[in-house]
């Protein structure tokens, strides 16, 4: 038991670091939230597969307990989406050039963009380089798909660049994570 959770804590150690070099080159990805969810909630559960217990029992933990929490982390991560290697700002104006450009009113909050044409606002967060752009409450608009893609297309052409601290900060926790395994 010990074994495979020691590999496990590398194997994670090491993914950290990947995903750090990838951020580490400076080019700005958008992840659904969706999936950073899911990975979060079935890369522990591949453990389950290597501990010794019946299989009855690890059918009742898929069905009762993963089944619902995927549903539960599908249902909070829809229309949030992770922006690597850029800063509040830039998504901010782009949100705005594009509001602007379709005829859109809107009023700048403090981390919040309100439509006020429909009642509806758009928030933003920003952690290490890294912005996290709820689109939720305008799901159910009819430019919702057009606006997205709009959006994501222009926050790529972006030529602006930011230090990686994601990428920084994911490199030095993989490495701690492989080091406490290795010699503690």
């Amino acid at each position: 038991m010990l074994y495979t959770f020691n590999t496990f804590i590398i194997f994670l150690g090491i993914l950290l670091i990947l995903c750090g070099i990838i951020l580490i080159t400076r080019k700005k990805f958008i992840v659904n939230k969706e999936y950073i969810n899911i990975f979060m909630l079935i890369f522990p559960m591949l453990q389950i597969r290597k501990m010794d217990i019946e299989f009855n029992f690890i059918f009742f933990i898929i069905y009762f307990v993963v089944l619902p929490a995927l549903w539960i982390v599908i249902m909070i991560g829809r229309g949030i989406y992770v922006i690597t290697n850029t800063n509040d700002q830039m998504v901010v104006d782009t949100l705005m050039d594009i509001l602007d450009e379709n005829g859109i009113l809107y009023e700048e909050k403090k981390d919040k963009i309100f439509l006020k044409e429909y009642d509806k606002d758009i928030s933003y967060s920003e952690s290490l380089n890294t912005v996290d752009i709820n689109l939720q409450s305008i799901r159910d608009l009819s430019f919702y798909k057009e606006f997205k893609i709009e959006l994501m297309s222009r926050i790529k052409d972006i030529d602006l660049t930011v230090f990686p601290s994601s990428g920084v900060f994911l490199i030095i926790s993989g490495f701690i994570f492989i080091f406490v395994i290795e010699y503690m």
